[in-house]
């Protein structure tokens, strides 16, 4: 998994959460991060029940192929938001896993 997640290039991580989600995951983030989320990659949406953990970027096929392989629903972006960027994972482990390795909420 290592040279997949490397393979991902002009990575932005985000996230979407009703508000009283927000404190939990801030605790959460500054736990795995050491720091606090930078809240302007951390969108409220009154209308969800949980959080959605997203991530856009760019990468070659063979990373897609193996992500895919990997279990992980990778999808292909061409309109709305993200779409400069040409997948989109929505997956809350790889997520934390990310942010672990020093990934942070934002551009990368």
């Amino acid at each position: 998994m290592d040279e997949l997640i490397d393979g991902m290039q002009n990575l932005m991580i985000e996230c979407e959460m009703p508000d009283n989600k927000r404190p939990r995951f801030r605790t959460r983030y500054h736990d795995a991060a050491g720091h606090a989320p930078n809240e302007a990659f951390m969108q409220t949406q009154n209308n969800k029940w949980g959080v959605e953990y997203r991530m856009y970027f760019d990468a070659p096929a063979a990373v897609v192929d193996g992500l895919r392989d990997a279990g992980l629903n990778v999808e292909a972006r061409t309109t709305g938001y993200g779409a400069e960027r040409a997948y989109r994972i929505n997956n809350e482990e790889l997520f934390w896993e990310l942010i672990a390795r020093g990934w942070h909420l934002g551009l990368n």
